[in-house]
């Protein structure tokens, strides 16, 4: 691909590496692809510690975001002669009660000063539907917010069509989430737990429930094989209590190995050990919930070729998720469907390697992270010269 020209846009998140977030993370590896393609990007950021190699065009200037911290992001835009904010919108990142009036009237402030603006939206809002009355009033200002920030951008972005509902009828771009371990992993790709004498089942520890649990202790009954259980991502101490105590409840103790809080060179090695990747995600009785494509593990999970599990809701696109094609979807709820299911995938060979190849294709036409990078280039940054 080409270089293009300079153009000196800033990305607006909240957190950066090394905290642990994943808009943060894909804000930095959205910096470094656009860096390659010889983009002179920066960053302003809430996060104080990131001593990334990209650090000399990081501004951790924003301890929070009210109207002094917002008055330090004005005068560095101007004091950068920047023309181009790409803002990775969540409601709580930049308000701990998910209601950013100031940050976004400062974000009107700019497109009035022909500041070109581009929302990438993580989060739209919280749900209307089923919630109290203080929730439904909450999710009717949030979405007003979402609106009024809809009406400063040029360009609109989110990971989903669930989310994209909530803007219409604004023009909007979907783009799944890439994986954020794109650029860890080995070439040639291959599968390290080849031997068939054991059930290697990984799961991140933010979706370790009851339910999922309660699966894996039903499968012990049900094979023979070792059963191996690997926790990934990311967890503070109290959520590890929370799930040793489960572990110890439905005796997995001896099954489980942590690898939390780790590089991203080790979770891909965990996740070619793995048989299957589980991803329980939520689905109330009303349909909300489900897998999606705004989660990074779960495409790390595809690209990597490993079959998954998981659910579907009103924010599972079929397009992208096609039952017993490149997904297995199960009911949220219930333990045993699920770990039967787990015995069909891995004694059933030809639907295991066909979910995997399908997954792969499905990551590669759709997740890649060429496809974010391109609509940049292409369609936000092209006319900001």
């Amino acid at each position: 691909m080409g270089k293009t020209a300079l153009i000196h846009p800033l990305i607006i998140t909240n957190q950066f590496p090394p905290n642990f977030d994943g808009v943060g993370d894909y804000s930095y590896h959205l910096q470094s692809l656009l860096i390659r393609e010889g983009v002179q990007v920066g960053v302003i950021t809430s996060n104080n510690d990131s001593k990334t190699p990209l650090a000399a065009n990081l501004f951790p200037i924003i301890h929070k975001w009210n109207f002094h911290g917002c008055m330090k992001l004005y005068k560095l835009v101007k004091q950068k002669n920047t023309n181009c904010l790409l803002i990775q919108y969540v409601p709580y990142a930049f308000n701990k009660s998910g209601f950013p009036l100031i940050f976004i009237f400062f974000i009107g402030l700019f497109r009035i000063q022909g500041v070109h603006i581009h929302t990438n939206f993580h989060e739209v809002s919280i749900r209307i539907k089923g919630e109290s009355l203080i929730s439904k009033i909450r999710a009717v200002l949030q979405r007003i917010l979402a609106y009024l920030l809809c009406v400063f951008s040029d360009t609109i972005q989110t990971s989903n069509k669930y989310y994209a509902s909530l803007l219409y009828p604004f023009k909007v771009a979907i783009l799944p989430i890439p994986s954020n371990f794109e650029f860890v992993i080995p070439t040639p790709l291959s599968k390290l737990n080849e031997s068939g004498n054991s059930l290697t089942i990984s799961a991140n520890a933010n979706r370790c429930t009851p339910v999922l649990l309660n699966s894996i202790a039903i499968l012990k009954q049900l094979v023979k094989h070792n059963i191996r259980l690997y926790i990934i991502g990311r967890a503070y101490p109290t959520d590890l209590v929370a799930i040793n105590q489960l572990l110890s409840e439905y005796d997995l103790i001896n099954e489980t190995s942590f690898f939390v809080n780790d590089k991203a060179e080790t979770i891909v090695q965990v996740l070619l050990e793995s048989d299957i990747f589980i991803q329980l995600e939520s689905v109330s009785p009303h349909g909300y919930g489900g897998v999606s494509s705004k989660s990074g593990t779960t495409a790390a999970a595809m690209h990597l070729g490993i079959p998954i599990i998981s659910t579907c809701g009103d924010m599972t696109d079929q397009e992208l998720f096609k039952q017993g094609e490149n997904i297995c979807l199960v009911p949220f709820n219930d333990p045993n469907i699920i770990s039967e299911k787990i015995v069909e995938l891995f004694k059933n060979k030809g639907y295991h390697t066909a979910l995997s190849t399908n997954a792969k294709e499905s990551y590669n036409s759709h997740f890649a992270w060429i496809n974010t990078l391109n609509y940049h280039l292409n369609s936000v940054l092209k006319n900001n010269n």
